[in-house]
């Protein structure tokens, strides 16, 4: 990604952005509200376009390539847990075969693996037959990440996928992304707490007012100073069992600032 600029209207809101995502890695992107990880996420899935700049996929213009191919090698999770209908989990589940042109009437034999395979992984054989519109936040969570991983694409791209989960659900969650990854799948994910983020990244994209502030390992990009720079925070990283832990020592004064993008 060199120079990329994007945005909701006329003119670009995020850039310019030059990043490189290599594969079979955890990548976490963290950043305060309103820094633009919504929007890189929204991009690289294909919901809005880029203004300028070039980004490439496996070695191809990202934009060059046709719809179906791209979702088949990207798959998205939006924070929106909202589904109406009350549909069966495997249903769901199903909805991730989509780009393969598969409904619930023509699945094949390779859907239903796939559907199985999604939903052995995210622990819900107990729930396979139940209404989604009876399951709880953490339950609905896992389905949705389970649709996701039906689609089998190589890149998964999930935007606070951990959001209003309890601690439990959240670290089997992230947990869970981890053991897609040593399967050789790649994960972008943006998180909130940086507790978790710093525990489970193999790599950390740090942005802020629409632009990269640091990427790379966990130990550089959560300095003791990107984090007062960005986050307002006295803080520093510590660790337990040989794994880095946040440790806040207070925050700074507090000027709101109403300029940052969406």
């Amino acid at each position: 990604m060199t120079q990329v600029r994007l945005g909701y209207g006329a003119d670009p809101v995020v850039g310019p952005l030059d990043l490189h995502l290599p594969p079979s890695r955890y990548h976490v992107l963290i950043g305060p509200n309103g820094a633009g990880k919504s929007t890189l996420l929204r991009y690289l899935a294909g919901i809005i376009p880029h203004h300028t700049g070039h980004v490439t996929f496996d070695g191809r213009s990202l934009s060059a390539l046709p719809r179906l191919e791209r979702a088949k090698s990207i798959a998205y999770l939006s924070q929106d847990r909202t589904i109406a209908w009350p549909l069966r989990v495997r249903d769901v589940v199903m909805l991730g075969r989509i780009p393969y042109g598969s409904s619930f009437e023509t699945a094949t034999e390779a859907d239903q693996q796939a559907v199985d395979q999604a939903i052995e992984n995210t622990d819900l054989n107990a729930l396979a037959e139940r209404e989604i519109t009876h399951l709880s936040g953490g339950e609905r969570a896992r389905v949705l990440l389970a649709r996701v991983l039906a689609t089998q694409a190589p890149w998964l791209l999930l935007d606070e996928p951990i959001s209003g989960l309890d601690v439990r659900q959240q670290y089997l969650m992230l947990h869970l992304l981890r053991q897609q990854v040593d399967q050789g799948r790649s994960v972008l994910v943006v998180l909130h707490d940086l507790s978790l983020a710093a525990r489970f990244a193999d790599e950390l994209i740090l942005l802020d007012h629409g632009q990269v502030f640091a990427q790379g390992g966990v130990e550089a990009v959560m300095s003791s100073q990107n984090l007062a720079d960005v986050f307002g925070l006295a803080a520093h990283l510590d660790h337990q069992d040989g794994l880095p832990k946040l440790q806040i020592d207070g925050v700074m004064p507090c000027n709101l600032d109403q300029n940052r993008v969406r």
